[in-house]
Order: structure tokens, then sequence, then C-alpha cells
């Protein structure tokens, strides 16, 4: 496929390939060898996980997720909802065969959570969405805070909810990572989670324009 793609993709693995023989054309035959072998160790790598993204993953899918439209400035957009520990699940509900899920959310058997966004033609902003659940952490634990504070939204650690981190760039807020497997779990049920980033989404513009003018801004 990768070939047939014209190696567009400057990290596929047949345009690896030319750049190891490239860069190790004048090395010798064990040094060429050598590439062959690290390339075959990625195309198995791969193949393995492809073989995974088409029947456990496929099953697991069809078996737990849920598929559902839900409003976003003035648009549909689909959502999945699965609680799984598949680490593909995510990737296979924003695919064709998921049915290109524009946000996912996905809880693990530990209880952690992972909101995600996918959209190919606009982005979707998940401030409101950030906003919202860090202040019904802060809720579930009898802490009041002032729902217009700009912090709410930052992509730093909100005091007193740090369960949630916000990676604005990429789209996603995360309840633990594989890069943080020993974080906090949130206090949130699964369920009212999927009910504050629905009612999220449907608010973002309006919720946007009264933040703007609490602080005295006018947005346009």
């Amino acid at each position: 496929q990768d070939d047939t793609e014209g190696n567009i993709d400057p990290l596929g693995f047949s345009a690896m390939m030319k750049t190891g023989h490239y860069l190790y054309a004048n090395k010798g035959k064990k040094a060429q060898l050598e590439v062959l072998r690290t390339m075959m160790f990625f195309i198995e790598w791969n193949l393995i996980r492809q073989t995974h993204f088409f029947t456990n993953t496929e099953k697991e899918f069809k078996e737990k997720a849920r598929r559902c439209r839900c409003n976003y400035d003035n648009r549909t957009i689909n959502m999945t909802t699965v609680i799984s520990d598949d680490e593909q699940i995510g990737q296979y509900a924003r695919s064709e065969y998921g049915g290109y899920a524009n946000v996912v959310i996905i809880q693990n058997s530990k209880g952690h959570v992972f909101i995600s966004t996918a959209s190919m033609h606009f982005e979707i902003n998940l401030d409101e969405v950030i906003r919202r659940l860090r202040l019904e952490e802060l809720w579930s634990k009898g802490i009041r805070a002032n729902k217009y504070d700009p912090l709410l939204t930052s992509t730093a650690l909100y005091k007193d909810a740090e369960e949630w981190h916000y990676h604005k760039a990429a789209g996603q807020i995360m309840n633990g990572s594989l890069s943080a497997p020993g974080k906090k779990r949130t206090n949130l049920p699964f369920g009212k989670i999927v009910l504050i980033v629905k009612g999220a989404l449907a608010d973002t513009v309006v919720a946007r324009r009264a933040i703007s003018q609490e602080a005295g801004t006018v947005e346009v």
C-alpha cells in the first residue's frame, strides 16, 4: 500500500527502507542486512497491530461501543462512548469502520477516562468540556469554585481537580494516561461524564459568550 501511494509518507515503510539503504549504501552488506532486519521487525509489528485491529478491537467495539449524535456549534457530530482496555479502540472509533467518530470517550477497567476529538473539516474546542468536568470534580469533593475562573480551561493542572489534564492542541482530555498510570481516577461516574461532555459541546458557543461578558470583553 505504501508503494502504491507513491511514498508520500516520509515515515512509510518503503520510504524508510530507501533512506536506510541510502545512508548505509557504502557501509557493506552486513550494514544493509541490518537495515532489512530492522524493517522486517517493524513490518511484522505493524502486521500484528493491524491483525489485532481487525479482529480483537473490531469485536470489542461491536460488543461494547455506544454511538450517538450530539450538537456542536450548530452542527451534528458523531460521538462514541465505550468501556474498554483495548489501546486501539479509540483509533477504531475514529476510523471509517467505527463510523468516523468526532468525539470518543473511553473508560478503562481502572476507572480512568480519556476524551479525544477528531475532525477532518473543523476543530472541536473542548474548553467548555474541561471547565465543566473540573467544576464537577471540585463539587464532588465539596469544594466550591468560581465557574468563570479562566484557569478552569488552562492546559495546566487545576488545584484540587488534578485528576483532569487538558491537552488543548491535541484535542484531548485525560484522566490518567500511559505516561501517568498512577493518576488518581475521577470521582465522577462514567454516565455523568458522558452527559457533561454532550451538554458542554452543545453549549460551547453560548458558554464562551457568557464567559467573555463576565470577563468584561466582547466576543465577535
